[in-house]
């Protein structure tokens, strides 16, 4: 097993072939990690340096360098020539290389996935946040359309009624004033019959008015505020789906955060991802 030829994983490149001698001065040096992936010929697939036995529970530590002349330096000369030949000599036969690095889930630490995720985890939240506030931003305008339009049919209607009020309330008012005398004379029955003439011709001056803005501009109002109902009636169906599509989206990156950050990071994400399941869930109820 000394003379073993390894590989192993620096981030995405392969290094190798080296020695376990060679290996084992990587792992005592730190340059090797447990979770760095490592392979030699006669292992089915590249597997985590500390799950390998023998590498880190018994790694040699880091041998110094031996200094030119001394007699560690022509031993370590020696072999290394002998090594060279007999390696130039036993290469045509088989030349062992190991298979490409592939990222491993292990199913026995399902949330492993999670780590490997952990990349996408701030990406999600932005997206889910901007699908979240853009639905509801735009229902909520939607809904403040739809209102304006019915104010504004309801105000066109008003201001004419006030209009025609304030016209007919002081002929109305000494109207009244004549009818409430029990013995008027000649001038105040002719004032009351005028009054009253005058009266009704305002009254039908004004239905005549009301029929006319009742096709123009009372008719445009109050189809601009229906059509601002079904608009929103219709949009409201999407905004919905963009909203749950951006809760999704949110939730699934605080639980990205939540599994793979560590420390105050990791609890805020949980205890968001609690608090927005229990509002959804709660909205659902009402």
């Amino acid at each position: 097993m000394t003379d073993a030829v390894w590989y192993f994983a620096d981030g995405d490149v392969e290094r190798g072939p080296i020695t376990e001698a060679q290996l084992r001065v990587l792992i005592g040096t730190g340059n090797l990690k447990p979770e760095d992936l490592v392979w030699k010929e006669g292992m089915e697939d590249w597997t985590p340096a500390g799950e390998v036995s023998g590498l880190f529970d018994q790694a040699a530590p880091a041998t110094p360098p031996a200094t030119p002349g001394s007699p560690v330096a022509a031993d370590a000369k020696l072999k290394s020539s002998k090594g060279a030949k007999a390696a130039a000599s036993a290469a045509p036969a088989a030349e062992a290389k190991p298979r490409s690095i592939q990222i491993r889930f292990d199913v026995k630490r399902p949330l492993e996935i999670f780590r490997f995720a952990a990349f996408l985890g701030q990406p999600l939240l932005l997206v889910g946040l901007l699908l979240i506030l853009l639905s509801r931003g735009c229902d909520r305008l939607g809904e403040r359309h739809v209102a304006r339009a019915e104010a504004q049919a309801k105000q066109g209607e008003s201001d004419f009624q006030d209009e025609w009020d304030r016209q007919k309330q002081s002929i109305e008012q000494e109207l009244n004033d004549l009818q409430a005398k029990s013995d008027p004379n000649a001038e105040e029955r002719g004032r009351r019959d005028l009054l009253a003439e005058q009266l009704r011709t305002l009254n039908e001056a004004k239905q005549a008015e009301l029929n006319r803005l009742r096709v123009g501009k009372l008719r445009a109002l109050s189809t601009a505020a229906r059509d601002a109902q079904v608009t929103q009636a219709l949009g409201s169906f999407w905004r919905e789906g963009i909203f749950w599509l951006g809760a999704c989206l949110f939730s699934l990156a605080l639980l990205i955060v939540g599994f793979s950050a560590t420390g105050p990071e990791r609890w805020m994400a949980l205890v968001m991802l609690t608090v927005i399941v229990f509002s959804l869930f709660m909205q659902q109820l009402e």
